[in-house]
């Protein structure tokens, strides 16, 4: 595996030991807007096609902030504005044959742009806004939803 230029990028070898070691700090963006959510679909494991918030890895270095703001722009190309955290997740996961565990603080977030329309990276299957919850949403994500006040 050849060696990223992206400064945050762990070789596979040291990941696998690390996940398998302590667990990953990530976080996760409610993102509403006129009364709707943003979800996207996931493109792999664990909760590969269900619908889910974007997020992922908080870099060292960088606060769950910055994290969650960052995360809304690679992953579906939005500008956002925190709000309050929502709560957390705790998802055990296996990986690569090893058990790991991620911890995801939860960001409520606003759309600082009129701009609506997302893109989607390779974490997803596909995206939309949503007023009600769609079925195949995992239930830990459905009660975060809930209390950003979608039903």
């Amino acid at each position: 595996m050849a060696q990223s230029k992206n400064s945050q990028h762990v070789p596979l070898a040291l990941y696998k030991k690390i996940i398998g070691t302590v667990p990953i700090l990530t976080v996760d963006v409610v993102i509403v807007h006129r009364g709707k959510v943003l979800l996207h679909k996931r493109a792999n494991e664990p909760y590969k096609g269900f619908w889910w918030t974007p997020g992922g890895r908080v870099f060292l270095g960088e606060s769950p902030e910055r994290a969650a703001v960052r995360k809304a722009r690679e992953e579906v190309g939005l500008h956002v504005k925190l709000g309050g955290i929502l709560g957390t997740l705790n998802a055990p996961e296996t990986r690569w044959g090893i058990k790991s565990q991620t911890i995801s603080i939860v960001y409520e977030a606003r759309l600082i742009t009129a701009r609506q329309e997302t893109v989607l990276d390779s974490q997803s299957t596909d995206v939309g806004w949503f007023s009600k919850i769609p079925s195949h949403t995992q239930k830990d994500v459905r009660k975060l939803l809930r209390k950003a006040g979608i039903r």
